[in-house]
């Protein structure tokens, strides 16, 4: 049942306390990104399910760097989009994170989010094109939850306590 946070405009003392209020939702690794210069956090608690390993941890960098993601979930079809997409790609995890990282490298963001078969959220980080794309199952399974008050200032998470520590200091 992992957890995720990510957001921007905060600064890194606050996604921490954020993050810590999913510690819950993944006791067997805590980790975070926090990209100084665009004040970007990416925070996730894991519960290693699919890949037992540290490479299965996140956020998680697709193999040219261009994607970093986010995901709780788990993607019904992920062996088939290996063997579509990702053929001649030599993966080095059993996680579906690394699937999807992968797949993103292949065919794009849109076309990736609308092959995905499953119950997920997750947020990818374009570092080329500096965007951010947040999605979830189409049912809802797995949560997420945001808030932006402007532009400057965004929070998403799995859990709504996670986002009330930001909500009070806009």
């Amino acid at each position: 049942m992992c957890g995720i946070v990510f957001g921007f405009g905060f600064s890194y003392e606050k996604f921490i306390q954020g993050q810590s209020k999913i510690f819950h939702r993944g006791p067997d690794s805590s980790s975070s990104l926090y990209l100084t210069e665009e004040t970007r956090f990416f925070g996730f608690q894991r519960l290693a399910i699919q890949d037992l390993s540290l490479k299965g941890s996140q956020p998680f960098w697709s193999s040219n760097k261009r994607y970093l993601i986010l995901y709780n979930g788990e993607i019904y079809n992920k062996e088939d989009l290996a063997v579509k997409y990702l053929s001649n790609f030599q993966l080095k995890t059993n996680a579906d994170t690394e699937i999807i990282a992968e797949v993103l490298e292949s065919v794009g963001v849109r076309k990736t989010l609308n092959l995905l078969e499953g119950m997920f959220a997750l947020c990818i980080y374009d570092t080329f094109d500096k965007k951010t794309f947040l999605a979830r199952d189409y049912f809802g399974v797995k949560r997420l939850y945001w808030h932006a008050r402007s532009s400057k200032n965004f929070v998403a998470a799995s859990e709504i306590q996670s986002i009330l520590g930001f909500i009070s200091n806009f």
